[in-house]
């Protein structure tokens, strides 16, 4: 338990040897104890022959006349030093070391302890187009999500520090109407941004319209303001559905139980027309 200047004499795969002073004894630092965070790397990396540095006695032996000695055990521990000053929750700075195809990998400031951004936890997005935007040596804030001393493992996200855009469909329910605005279009439907244009949500071609002429994503255009129908929401799975084809088939239910049949003759646009004015009107 005693701490005593040193000085390695010796590297090895294994470790490295190092006399105390002022007496000369000689000691094994092993590998697992020259780092708190660099277990796997090699010795000759950490310490070099000839280095002054402080030990801290683990084992003494005086049969086999060995000891057992620590170089991390004189060293702050950044694992408990980061339990205690930014525990799980809080938001921290940190460097990009390394963008891979599927995650961020991070240096926190002021330790030497590395952590991952999966792509999911970099936008509410859940993209993974979100990676293109970072590049190495990048600063960037992001929030503790996981802190696994015993793994080496910490996780970190980016969205975590943002309001969570699906509080928007808190008080909604399927069957409830709201407006989206079109983000993207492509030949197999559209993208829609909802609330304040943080979440957005795709909308199937066979969902575009009730009619199958009308159904071509081509119509839409950017920025444009639609009305849509919530048909699956599940809060637990974060799994929303919209269709602009269910609303159209319940506004034509209502106006023909209201106006008249559908094989009265009469055009879907004469049927919805006194309807559609009147939800203009109650929206003004």
């Amino acid at each position: 338990g005693s701490i005593h200047n040193a000085i390695v004499t010796k590297v090895l795969e294994y470790g490295c040897f190092a006399k105390l002073k002022p007496d000369g004894l000689e000691g094994l630092i092993h590998q697992s104890e020259l780092s708190w965070n660099k277990k796997n790397q090699q010795p000759g990396k950490i310490l070099s022959t000839s280095q002054e540095i402080k030990v801290k006695i683990l084992e003494k032996d005086d049969g086999k006349k060995r000891l057992s000695l620590s170089y991390k055990a004189t060293l702050t521990n950044p694992w408990e030093k980061l339990k205690k000053e930014h525990p799980e929750g809080t938001v921290v700075e940190a460097t990009v070391k390394n963008v891979t195809d599927f995650a961020l990998f991070v240096s926190i400031k002021g330790l030497e302890l590395d952590g991952m951004i999966h792509y999911k936890d970099l936008s509410w997005s859940e993209e993974e187009g979100e990676l293109t935007k970072y590049k190495k040596k990048s600063i960037i804030k992001a929030k503790l999500l996981e802190i696994n001393e015993e793994k080496e493992k910490i996780r970190l996200g980016i969205k975590q520090i943002e309001n969570d855009p699906f509080d928007y469909f808190k008080d909604k329910k399927i069957s409830d109407i709201i407006t989206v605005t079109v983000k993207e279009t492509s030949n197999d439907g559209i993208k829609v941004s909802v609330g304040k244009e943080k979440m957005i949500i795709s909308i199937k071609k066979n969902h575009l319209s009730k009619e199958l002429a009308d159904a071509r994503p081509s119509r839409f255009g950017r920025g444009d303001k639609i009305d849509v129908m919530i048909t699956e929401l599940d809060t637990n799975k974060r799994k929303i559905s919209l269709s602009i084809k269910a609303l159209e088939e319940k506004l034509t239910k209502e106006a023909v139980k209201k106006y008249g049949s559908e094989d009265s003759g009469a055009s879907l646009g004469e049927i919805l027309g006194p309807i559609l004015k009147n939800k203009k009107k109650n929206k003004n």
